[in-house]
């Protein structure tokens, strides 16, 4: 009888290898694109705060009060002052209403704070000026004390512009999210297409054991994960050297930053697996996979957004690829690397004694 062993790791390739291959051509070239569109932003400068020589700030000598002075408006009825702690002046407090063109206000040192003049005139709104207490921040790494960005950063004090802060916000944080859950669709849609189309027993017969062939599929999906984010590594290096900044990214982190994820997608190759001898439907599986997939996503936000929820990051797999790590000392976790490994090979093992032991459609 002709043996299918090691047909199956090969069979999984000539199948779908042109799925495969487009989708690592989509990530190098999102990974090649976003180090390519760097230097826009690091050459950006903010706009100067409009109608800011307009309005004169002068803090007094205790530095308990600041005084706003501005510029008059023809006809204006009156003026109001607003404050806000950030220039969209989206939660502004009103602080000033009258007719003169200056006023004295309570200032806290520690507190920077945005200053907009408006005028009225003729019963309509007309905008005098803005300006600030704070120190000339540029506008990214504004946002970059957000909640939302500060969990994306592991809560390090980084720069958009910094390649090495670019590329943690831009790239590594969102990655999960592309790359994940395309690896978690294929794992579970591997074996439920061979499932649903009632395929498994003609393979079994050819020679090949449950096992065998569940240990291929999964080899297959792991060396294609490792391969992508290999070259993921070499094209965001070539991409660096390109556009001058290969000092600020050596080919050892570039690549190793890669690497360290290719656990996680381990992890889901292998959950994908189990999920899908358990329930054997394509459309109950893939859902379940994104979900999880999702959830993942969603835990490791929430652990940044607070000391308290820290602990959300122990039962994350996303908070094992310490990705600022290796991005800004250059530490590679080898305990989160192969605890993840161990826990692919765990889940995985349980994929494989739940698939010898359940009845598949024949």
């Amino acid at each position: 009888m002709r043996t299918m062993m090691g047909r199956t790791f090969f069979m999984e390739f000539r199948k779908g290898w042109k799925g495969f291959l487009l989708f690592m051509i989509i990530i190098l070239i999102v990974v090649g694109g976003m180090v390519s569109f760097y230097p826009t932003v690091a050459e950006t400068e903010d706009p100067e705060l409009e109608g800011a020589e307009n309005v004169e700030l002068k803090v007094d000598e205790t530095g308990s009060n600041i005084t706003v002075t501005w510029k008059t408006l023809d006809r204006a009825d009156g003026y109001r002052v607003y404050a806000d702690n950030r220039t969209s002046m989206i939660t502004a407090e009103m602080v000033y209403n009258g007719t003169e063109n200056s006023t004295v206000l309570p200032h806290d040192p520690e507190e920077p704070l945005y200053y907009s003049v408006v005028g009225i005139v003729d019963g309509e709104s007309k905008f005098v000026g803005m300006n600030t207490t704070a120190d000339k921040e540029r506008m990214l790494d504004q946002l970059m004390e957000t909640g939302y960005y500060n969990t994306l950063s592991g809560g390090r004090n980084i720069s958009m512009y910094e390649l090495k802060g670019f590329l943690s916000v831009e790239v590594f944080s969102w990655f999960f999210i592309l790359t994940g859950l395309y690896i978690g669709y294929i794992s579970v849609k591997t074996l439920t297409n061979d499932i649903e189309e009632r395929r498994i027993d003609l393979i079994i017969s050819s020679g090949i054991s449950r096992r065998g062939y569940l240990i291929e599929k999964f080899v297959s999906l792991a060396v294609y994960s490792l391969v992508m984010l290999t070259a993921a590594g070499l094209v965001m290096k070539m991409s660096a050297n390109g556009i001058g900044e290969s000092a600020d990214l050596s080919w050892k982190t570039s690549i190793s930053v890669f690497l360290g994820f290719w656990p996680v997608l381990m992890v889901v190759i292998a959950v994908g697996f189990l999920l899908a001898v358990l329930f054997k439907n394509s459309r109950t599986t893939v859902g379940l996979i994104l979900l999880f997939g999702f959830s993942q996503y969603a835990m490791q936000l929430i652990s940044g957004l607070s000391r308290d929820y820290r602990w959300v990051n122990d039962f994350c797999i996303l908070g094992y690829w310490d990705y600022n790590s290796i991005l800004f000392d250059g530490a590679f976790k080898t305990g989160h690397f192969f605890g993840l490994l161990v826990l692919s090979i765990l889940v995985f093992s349980l994929a494989v004694f739940t698939f010898e032991n359940v009845d598949v459609p024949a």
